[in-house]
């Protein structure tokens, strides 16, 4: 699968401001589907829209699951499109499977677009992207990258993960804000580290390992030991550079079926995704990986005091 790195600073972006219905359908149209400028869509299709509704399908060598989008609201702050996912679906509102189910969230995951600020303005983006994953990162308030604007941002994902088992065809995942959520209220997302007993709020996997059943909530972990005292990616007591080797040290992500004593299971890792486990990266740092990550470059993302690293080489899978 080919990894592809799209933000709202290339040429001929889409734009995604505040107040517009249809604004995150036609963004999401442009990266995954169809492409833009000089860059190519990320191989899924669009195979059902309506006004302002679409659906979007994951590519070639996939599980084939889909995303929907309804981006009809027209909130004047603090405005979010509605996401889920299915199995499969025949027409724009219609499938089966879904996850999550309306009585784990009504109406589906708020993905927001909109905090405080100017809502007719183009809002900063970026998207990275394979045949089967997508990450989503948004500047809700203010409109660019500033030093302080941590805390105006959102990250929202769909798609398969890396699984553990030779064929999981139940392991595709989506993250989103639970529903009647407001903007800015997602200080321990993306990358909070929680117990195998636990689940992550607003993770949802379309299955168990075992195929049975539907949608259930999900966990996700990382390596938050090293970290010392806080479970969030890049908010440790490590210092960076790490005194004994120079290194900057990341975690893979993965994620787990929340059970008690013998009843959890890993189902896989985020692709591409990483904890890093330093206070040091700031929104869009870049660096090369070194050692086990030779050859693999990685692009930085800060959400309130929470950090993590994806990776925008070929290398997710």
């Amino acid at each position: 699968m080919t990894v592809r790195f799209y933000s709202s600073g290339d040429a001929s972006a889409p734009a995604l401001r505040g107040n517009t219905p249809g604004d995150l359908i036609n963004l999401l149209t442009k990266c995954l589907v169809d492409g833009y400028g000089a860059k190519s869509g990320a191989g899924w299709t669009k195979p059902y829209a309506g006004t302002n509704l679409a659906v979007f399908r994951t590519g070639a060598g996939s599980n084939g699951m889909c995303l929907r989008i309804d981006d009809t609201s027209v909130d004047a702050s603090n405005r979010a499109a509605r996401a889920l996912g299915f199995e499969s679906m025949t027409d724009v509102n219609t499938g089966t499977g879904r996850f999550p189910l309306n009585d784990q969230e009504s109406g589906g995951l708020m993905w927001f677009t909109h905090y405080s600020g100017s809502p007719s303005n183009a809002r900063q983006w970026f998207l990275i992207a394979d045949e089967g994953f997508m990450v989503l990162m948004i500047q809700t308030f203010p409109e660019q990258l500033a030093s302080s604007s941590q805390y105006y941002r959102e990250t929202y994902w769909f798609g398969d993960l890396v699984p553990i088992g030779p064929a999981d065809a139940y392991a595709t995942v989506i993250q989103g804000k639970p529903a009647g959520s407001s903007g800015n209220t997602s200080e321990s997302h993306p990358l909070d580290s929680v117990g195998l007993n636990t689940s992550s709020s607003g993770l949802y996997i379309a299955r168990t390992y075992t195929g049975l059943g539907g949608s259930l909530r999900a966990g996700k972990a990382h390596d938050s030991a090293k970290s010392g005292t806080t479970a969030w990616g890049g908010n440790g007591n490590l210092p960076y550079p790490h005194g004994p080797d120079g290194a900057l040290l990341m975690s893979p992500v993965w994620v787990h079926e929340p059970g008690s004593t013998s009843m959890a299971a890993i189902r896989g890792t985020l692709p591409g995704i990483w904890a890093p486990l330093q206070y040091v990266l700031q929104a869009g740092d870049t660096f090369a990986g070194q050692g086990d990550l030779t050859g693999r470059s990685f692009f930085a993302w800060r959400q309130y005091e929470n950090r993590m690293c994806v990776e925008t080489t070929d290398t997710w899978r």
